[in-house]
Order: C-alpha cells, then structure tokens, then sequence
C-alpha cells in the first residue's frame, strides 16, 4: 500500500499516517518511522536501527528505492514477493 500511495503523489509522512490509521498492528513501527524522517531521518536508518522484525528483502531494498528515487517502485516489488 505504500508503494501505491506514493506512486500516486502522496508524500512519505503522510502515506506513513495513513498505514498508521488503516493497519493498527503496524502502527507503532509506522509512528517510529515517521518521528525518525520528520527529524531529518531516512527509512533505511530506521530499517537498520529497529527491533522490528521487517523481512531481509526490505531491509536490502529500501536503501535502492531511497537513494535511486525509486522508493515507490521498490516497496510495491517488495509487496510482490513477499
């Protein structure tokens, strides 16, 4: 869903805002992602810092998808194989 959010021009906070109030299970990890991007963070230093359990591929893929502009892309090919 993120990547379809941001595929469509929503921006990254409030796309996590909206994983917040539509998956209640993901919330408190979407509220840590979106606390550490409205400091100034990126999500693969959350993907790297976190006690979450996200899947390797996530993990490996989200520094592609930030650094290439291609973040949209990347997490809806990872929503495809997972």
């Amino acid at each position: 869903m993120m990547g379809t959010l941001l595929g469509c021009g929503v921006s990254l906070l409030p796309a996590l805002e909206v994983i917040q109030d539509t998956f209640p299970k993901y919330s408190p990890a979407m509220h840590e992602l979106y606390s550490q991007i409205e400091r100034g963070g990126s999500m693969n230093g959350y993907f790297k810092e976190t006690s979450h359990n996200f899947h390797p591929l996530a993990k490996a893929m989200i520094p592609v998808g930030e650094s290439t502009g291609c973040l949209d892309v990347v997490l809806s090919k990872i929503k495809d194989y997972l």
